[in-house]
């Protein structure tokens, strides 16, 4: 093992691993009010180098002595991790003895591609954030996030309606386990064709609920059965979640801490060490 390279959302990237440090570094740091965006971007810099030196991926390649490179993006869908990875190559190119982890997010992220443009240009994620905000959107609950509010204004009263036909009458979990499934077995017949080993897992919330063909559950940590999230959750320790206060929902699964972040790496360790 050369190095070892992640791609994936807020849990790869290390968002609250220690949110009271995090956020001295940012919005609670005594000068953010008047610092101008250049000054408030070497924070963000900051905040997010030390979310990295905090993470799973930190901790897994230290445990083989080797450097790291954590490109997890926050907020971030599966369709943008599949272009960093392609993206990292083009650019740097990946290196014999490289060593990959993906983190998958939820599939609700991904641009739906029978909604035109105008709408998946200007929103913040794709159908929202998670599985579980469903039921909150069928409701009234929770509302489409746009990032553009003049589209907002224009937009909102029949998006607001036919997205709740959509989830009502038209959701179909086939479409995205077919999309999955495609997303998932490009990635691992590239990085193989590349000779790149890897691991891969799921954030919080599972790609697929059963296997195919052509995926290799091999390479794929807790495939179908449990997340990062879930297995960390499963301890009923606190300790090893994010502060209490920073999720927007309840519905949202709470980051892990760095304890957690260490809990998951020895899973990880385990797992990788297994198979070699």
């Amino acid at each position: 093992m050369k190095k070892v390279i992640s791609f994936g959302d807020s849990f790869t990237a290390g968002l609250g691993v220690d949110r009271n440090t995090e956020e001295k570094i940012l919005g609670n740091h005594p000068n953010w009010k008047h610092m101008n965006q250049e000054q408030k971007h070497k924070q963000r810099e900051i905040a997010n180098k030390f979310r990295a030196d905090n993470s799973f991926t930190k901790f897994f390649s230290d445990n083989y002595n080797v450097d790291f490179k954590n490109l997890g993006e926050i907020g971030c869908n599966n369709k943008r991790i599949l272009n960093q990875i392609f993206n990292y190559d083009d650019v740097h190119g990946f290196e014999v003895g490289d060593f990959v982890i993906i983190g998958w997010t939820s599939s609700m992220r991904d641009k739906l591609p029978f909604f035109p443009s105008l709408f998946n240009d200007n929103i913040m994620s794709g159908l929202t954030w998670s599985v579980k905000e469903l039921p909150l959107i069928v409701s009234g609950e929770q509302k489409i996030s746009f990032s553009d509010e003049t589209q907002r204004k224009k937009w909102e009263p029949f998006w607001k309606e036919y997205i709740k036909k959509y989830i009502t009458e038209l959701y179909d979990e086939r479409y995205f386990e077919v999309y999955n499934i495609n997303l998932i077995s490009l990635v691992q017949s590239f990085l193989d064709y590349k000779k790149i080993d890897y691991i891969m897992f799921d954030a919080f919330e599972s790609m697929l609920q059963k296997s195919h063909s052509s995926i290799n559950t091999e390479k794929y940590w807790g495939f179908g059965k449990k997340t990062f999230s879930s297995y960390v959750e499963s301890f009923n320790d606190e300790s090893l979640l994010e502060l209490d206060g920073y999720n927007l929902n309840d519905v949202i699964a709470k980051h892990p801490s760095k304890t957690g972040h260490e809990l998951f790496t020895k899973e990880l360790i385990k797992f990788y060490d297994k198979r070699t």
